[in-house]
């Protein structure tokens, strides 16, 4: 009995010295990090970083080379160009909160937000790597809106063609005034696969529900060739979505009336 004493005593002090050590260790490990915010008191900027991969309207990659990212808003422009790896440096730029706007000829601009910051003493911020694609070179060449029964059918043909290897891709705006476009909307599709010259889409009643339209409503539709890598992006002036890729060639919008 005696000896089965000295062993707990013997395990509560062993378990007490294993969390102490921790409790040390995790000390120590905070003022290393309290010394490495404090190395740099007078820190005020830092590079920012990133890299974008770029394809063509499909999923095919291109060339990264001469992608130009610039910070919205500087005079004069704060910018970087791309090199083959998709890579790019904005140096010795003061923390901040910004706007990287991601251009190239063929491709719509992408907006990007940044929050480059010292919180954690940083000399650099590393961007995320984004996937970046050309502006659509799909055409749609009609669209037809109508009622049937208890659901909307819309069908559109577009050019060139999709195939199921090489698929072409739509999306819809829909709006309750005659000016809805890509830029003008009450409520987006989401990206819609082609792989024919044509597409047939049915709507349900509650459908339109989910989008916040209710019967009766009379809704305007228009439709655009987009890319896979759409480059959209949000817009808080504009509470909504931006897509820069969308393809300006498309037929007038149509109209119905939802069930």
């Amino acid at each position: 009995m005696r000896k089965m004493n000295i062993m707990k005593g013997l395990k509560r002090i062993f378990t007490g010295l294993i969390f102490s050590g921790i409790g040390l260790l995790f000390i120590t490990l905070s003022s290393c990090k309290d010394d490495v915010v404090c190395a740099y008191p007078d820190l005020t900027g830092g590079d920012i970083n990133g890299n974008v991969l770029l394809f063509d309207d499909d999923k095919n990659p291109m060339d990264r080379n001469g992608m130009e990212v610039s910070i919205v808003g500087t005079i004069p422009l704060i910018f970087d160009t791309t090199d083959a790896d998709g890579n790019f440096t904005l140096a010795d730029i003061d923390f901040g909160d910004y706007s990287l706007a991601y251009s190239k000829e063929g491709y719509g601009t992408y907006i990007a937000a940044v929050a480059h910051n010292n919180d954690d003493c940083e000399l650099v911020t590393n961007m995320p790597q984004f996937y970046l694609g050309q502006k659509s070179t799909t055409s749609v060449l009609s669209l037809i809106a109508q009622e049937i029964a208890a659901h909307v059918e819309i069908d559109l043909t577009i050019s060139p063609a999709g195939t199921p290897e090489t698929p072409r891709y739509v999306r819809l705006f829909f709006k309750k005034q005659s000016d809805v476009s890509s830029s003008s909307y009450d409520f987006k599709s989401e990206l819609m696969i082609v792989e024919s010259n044509a597409l047939n889409v049915i709507l349900a009643i509650v459908e339109f529900s989910q989008m916040g339209f209710v019967s009766g409503d009379l809704i305007y539709v228009k439709a655009y060739g987009d890319s896979y890598y759409s480059n959209e992006y949000y817009n808080f002036l504009q509470d909504r979505f931006v897509f820069p890729n969308t393809n300006i060639i498309s037929p007038p919008n149509g109209e119905f009336i939802i069930p």
